[in-house]
């Protein structure tokens, strides 16, 4: 299992890394949607897609790195 350091003094899986990454941005995502006034049926999915593609790419990014 390959792991990354957090910039804490500690390491996490690569696989915990992506998906805290895929969430986290989701999240900040959703709320600037929501912000700025959009639909919140058509805001989730587009966060959902965004979060999957997000999360997918820091996953190969990390997993192919070394």
């Amino acid at each position: 299992m390959q792991t990354v350091e957090t910039g804490f003094g500690s390491e996490m899986s690569v696989e915990s890394a992506a998906l805290l990454v895929a969430v986290g941005s989701s999240v900040l995502f959703l709320a600037y949607l929501l912000a700025v006034g959009n639909g919140v049926v058509e805001s989730l999915l587009e966060v959902s897609i965004t979060g999957v593609v997000m999360g997918l790419a820091y996953y190969a990014g990390l997993r192919f790195r070394s």
